[in-house]
């Protein structure tokens, strides 16, 4: 069985696939799909093209049952009109004002911020609240209050 590792970089906010087994990757992808494509195309001098989940099985309940075994939580996906905003760890909190999120809790999505793609992260650390936009992997704005309505 080959094996694939897909990295998302953050810097330029697209995707690299590396086919581990017969040391070939793809150049820098602006998605899973156009990656896979490409690399499959290169290792096995096809034309197919193939939709990122489905080649990863996706569509398959035993291997999504066998990729979330040992999970104890996974990224939950909230499409808010044009964003679509991932939380990726969850926090508990009594605070009103934090809507019963509290530490720990991360959330982030990808836009714009000054003409300029942007990754933005909204977390809970030690009961305050910051929202850190990132481009090419350096934070280019912060903001910090008691509860996310603030920041």
């Amino acid at each position: 069985m080959e094996k694939f590792l897909l990295f998302l970089s953050f810097k330029t906010l697209q995707v690299h696939l590396n086919q581990s087994c017969k040391e070939k990757s793809t150049e820098i992808s602006s998605s899973a799909s156009t990656a896979i494509t490409t690399l499959y195309q290169e290792i096995f001098g096809k034309k197919t093209e193939y939709s990122g989940p489905a080649i990863m099985g996706f569509y398959n309940d035993q291997i999504i049952e066998r990729l979330l075994q040992d999970v104890t939580f996974f990224p939950i996906y909230i499409k808010i009109q044009s964003f679509l905003v991932v939380v990726s760890n969850i926090g508990y909190s009594k605070n009103n004002g934090c809507c019963g999120a509290g530490n720990g809790f991360t959330s982030s999505i990808l836009t714009k911020f000054q003409k300029k793609h942007s990754f933005v992260s909204q977390r809970i650390e030690n009961n305050t609240c910051i929202l850190r936009i990132y481009y090419e992997s350096n934070i280019v704005a912060q903001f910090e209050d008691e509860t996310p309505t603030n920041v």
